[in-house]
C-alpha cells in the first residue's frame, strides 16, 4: 500500500511538472512569435519607406510628367526594367522576394506586389490609373502562424506625389 501511495504520488508531481514545462514552452512560443510579427511589421515598413522614396512609374523618373495614363507602364511590365539593376521607380519592385534575418530571429522572408488601383472601385485593376498598391507580405514558417500582409498606395497627379498606408487584416 506504501508504494501505490509513493507511485502515485510520484505520477502526480511528474504530471504537474510536465505540465509546468508545457506551460512554459507555450508562453515562450506566444512571445516568440509576437516579437517575430513585430519584427515583420517593422521590416514591411522600412520596405514601404524605401519604396515611398522611388518614382510613381518610369514615366515620372528624372522629373518626367506623365499627362496621361497611357504613358504609364502596363501592368504586366511591372519589375526591373531589361536594363535595370536597381528600382528607380514603384513598380520595379512588382516581383521582388527579400530574404531577412534580424539579430535574434533568421527566416524571415518578404514579397512585393505591386498592382494598379481603380480609383472608383478601390480594387486592382490591370488598367493604368495613378494610384498604384503595393503590397508586401512577410513570412516566417518557423516562428510564425501567419504571414502579415501591409498595403501602401502610391499615387500620382502631374507632378505630385502623395502615399496612404493601411493595413488589411487577414
Amino acid at each position: 500500500m506504501e508504494n501505490a501511495k509513493l507511485i502515485f504520488a510520484l505520477a502526480t508531481l511528474s504530471y504537474f511538472a510536465l505540465t509546468s514545462n508545457q506551460n512554459s514552452l507555450t508562453q515562450k512560443e506566444a512571445v516568440t512569435n509576437m516579437e517575430a510579427q513585430i519584427s515583420a511589421i517593422g521590416y514591411a515598413q522600412q520596405l514601404i519607406e524605401q519604396i515611398s522614396t522611388k518614382s510613381f512609374d518610369e514615366a515620372t523618373t528624372n522629373q518626367q510628367v506623365a499627362s496621361s495614363t497611357s504613358q504609364l507602364t502596363t501592368s504586366l511590365s511591372f519589375g526591373l526594367d531589361g536594363s535595370e539593376s536597381t528600382a528607380d521607380d514603384v513598380d520595379d519592385y512588382d516581383g521582388m522576394i527579400y530574404d531577412i534575418s534580424t539579430p535574434r530571429i533568421e527566416g524571415f522572408k518578404a514579397a512585393v506586389n505591386v498592382s494598379y488601383i481603380n480609383p472608383s472601385t478601390s480594387q486592382v485593376t490591370s488598367t493604368k490609373t495613378y494610384i498604384k498598391q503595393v503590397e508586401i507580405v512577410i513570412w516566417n514558417s518557423s516562428f510564425m502562424s501567419d504571414s502579415i500582409r501591409i498595403y501602401n498606395w502610391e499615387t500620382y497627379h502631374n507632378d505630385v506625389e502623395a502615399e496612404e498606408i493601411f493595413c488589411k487584416p487577414y
